[in-house]
């Protein structure tokens, strides 16, 4: 190996053995990586996703100027995916990146043996990361007899606590899962808005690993689609032009696997109801909240403010269905309102609750696909349009029947 690198703030060790994939994979499953560009894939997405935490947004949220070297075993190939890149990374948190690439000896052991695993035939990698969406995803999966690989990652001390159950849970049904290393990075920036792309490059490597071509994102619709209303900035880790961009890359990288999202014309509401009654019970065990995971001050048993938009979306969906029961508890839990929520988080809940106000209100005059960046060519549906207003209207009943439930 060409140990020669200067180690950098965002390097994690001197050495190209010792490359984010390395570390990921900690040796596990090397043998049956069909192809070092998988091992690439990994470094890309991860040192991607190490600049974008490393690096704090400014106060004013304006985008960052982000360079990104990244040891590949061909420079020629992912410089050809130079400009793809750099737009996907653009497209997931809004800053100008500048990715290059350096040729480095090979990233597989010195005596590496190809072996393919042949048994157990699996059908699928699902991505498995530890929320309610992805949760109802094995639902799906073990009701359909769907044999998968479940792919995931360690976060933190506390989402993998839930992690664990839900694996556990998944086991009972023979399902597999593979979950990788955390890198041991100091974030200053707690958004993460490029995690998916490595989530997504981990789950491609697992593909290759049991030669698999088929990749499935368990998400709903509405908060891959998440508007930015009232220019507040959300995430597109799931938007339906994120998949077709990595897609994109991996047609151009002459990868024989798809991602794709089976409930991106679903909404989180619809996507519990169907859960079975043993599985709603386990509810309690999945992650939601995105205020808890970036400000860890918040102190409560479940994680979970309660008053951050990802956490209101899923009271929404809980409660419109009648599914309260199974839900954890909230810092501001069911039934708060503006009266009586505590002062610490009360301008918070109010922008969150404004949030949903303003998307129903789009959604019941039309206006809302001006919101929207959707196009056809993002989609394999022709019938995109009608289907993504069908769950629209659905997820407007679904916060009208929260409101009414627990008015403001």
């Amino acid at each position: 190996m060409n140990n020669s690198r200067q180690n950098t703030s965002n390097e994690l060790l001197i050495g190209d053995s010792f490359l984010p994939s390395q570390i990921l994979l900690n040796g596990k499953g090397l043998e049956n990586i069909g192809d070092e560009i998988f091992l690439d894939f990994i470094d890309v997405a991860a040192k991607i996703f190490i600049e974008d935490v490393s690096n704090k947004v400014n106060s004013k949220d304006e985008p960052r100027n982000i360079d990104v070297i990244v040891p590949v075993t061909n420079a020629q190939i992912w410089t050809s995916q130079k400009k793809l890149l750099e737009r996907i990374g653009n497209f997931l948190s809004g800053d100008r990146w500048n990715i290059e690439f350096t040729n480095c000896n090979s990233k597989l052991p010195k005596f590496y043996i190809k072996s393919f695993i042949t048994t157990p035939a699996f059908d699928n990698v699902t991505l498995l990361s530890g929320g309610l969406d992805s949760f109802c995803g094995s639902y799906v999966n073990v009701e359909n007899k769907v044999q998968s690989i479940y792919c995931g990652y360690k976060i933190n001390k506390f989402e993998t606590k839930g992690l664990n159950e839900i694996h556990n849970i998944i086991k009972e049904y023979k399902g597999v899962s593979k979950r990788f290393n955390t890198l041991n990075i100091t974030k200053e920036e707690h958004t993460q808005r490029t995690r998916s792309f490595l989530f997504f490059a981990l789950a491609c490597a697992t593909a290759s690993m049991y030669n698999i071509n088929e990749i499935l994102l368990y998400e709903n619709g509405v908060l891959s689609l998440n508007p930015e209303l009232d220019s507040r900035k959300t995430t597109k880790t799931t938007h339906p032009k994120t998949l077709y961009l990595v897609n994109q890359l991996l047609t151009n990288l002459n990868l024989n696997m798809r991602i794709r999202h089976p409930f991106l014309f679903k909404t989180k509401g619809q996507m519990i109801n169907e859960l079975s009654d043993e599985f709603k019970n386990n509810i309690k065990f999945t992650n939601t909240c995105g205020k808890a995971r970036n400000n860890r001050k918040i102190k409560i048993k479940s994680g979970h403010c309660g008053f951050c938009i990802p956490c209101m979306l899923r009271k929404i969906s809980m409660a419109a269905y009648g599914n309260e029961k199974y839900d954890l508890e909230y810092n501001a839990p069911y039934g708060t309102n503006l009266e009586n929520c505590d002062i610490a988080f009360k301008s918070e809940f109010k922008s969150s609750n404004e949030y949903f106000r303003v998307f129903n209100e789009k959604i019941k005059d039309g206006t809302i696909f001006n919101e929207l960046d959707i196009r056809s060519k993002y989609y394999n549906e022709k019938n995109y349009l009608e289907l993504t207003k069908k769950m629209l209207d659905m997820f407007g009943k679904e916060v009208d029947t929260f409101y009414s439930k627990y008015p403001l």
